[in-house]
């Protein structure tokens, strides 16, 4: 995954420098992509949106561990790069919420970590426009439209697009 977030760096970078042929990177690696790998996909897509946000989320309380995702309200998806969430116990999910202004927390969609079949990269359809911060819980059971669970990681969604 670390791997992952140096060559969209490199890209970034790239594009930067030769803004007339900014998607000329793009178009290769979308190209080299499996194309039944909608998840995948989805997150090369976001690279080209003006809009696409790059959030660090850092776990809560110590923030000594990391999660990244892309919010592009454009394309209305948020692409979580799942690098170090592990298995839960069967009764329990992780859950991504998105908070706007002072409103509560909105449920994004929750998901599963299986070591070994889990992809490294999941996508989540989103009807938000904008969005301030994200976070990660862990809900019992399936999870729900209110947020019951501990926060595990958090993040603000920076002003700026990654483009």
């Amino acid at each position: 995954m670390r791997s992952l977030l140096k060559q969209t760096d490199s890209l970034r970078q790239s594009t930067e420098t030769n803004p007339k042929n900014e998607n000329d990177s793009l178009a290769l690696v979308a190209e080299a992509a499996p194309k039944d790998d909608q998840n995948l996909n989805h997150f090369i897509a976001m690279f080209g949106e003006s809009d696409s946000r790059l959030v660090t989320l850092a776990s809560a309380p110590l923030g000594t561990t990391r999660e990244h995702l892309f919010f592009s309200p454009k394309q209305k998806r948020i692409a979580l790069l799942r690098e170090g969430l592990h298995t839960l116990e069967p009764n329990k999910t992780y859950e991504l919420w998105a908070t706007v202004g002072n409103k509560s927390p909105i449920a994004i969609g929750t998901f599963k970590v299986d070591g070994q079949k889990s992809p490294s990269i999941i996508t989540f359809p989103t009807k938000l426009r904008s969005a301030d911060s994200f976070a990660i819980s862990i809900e019992n059971g399936k999870g729900g439209n209110t947020r019951k669970g501990n926060v595990i990681f958090t993040g603000t969604v920076p002003k700026t697009g990654i483009n």
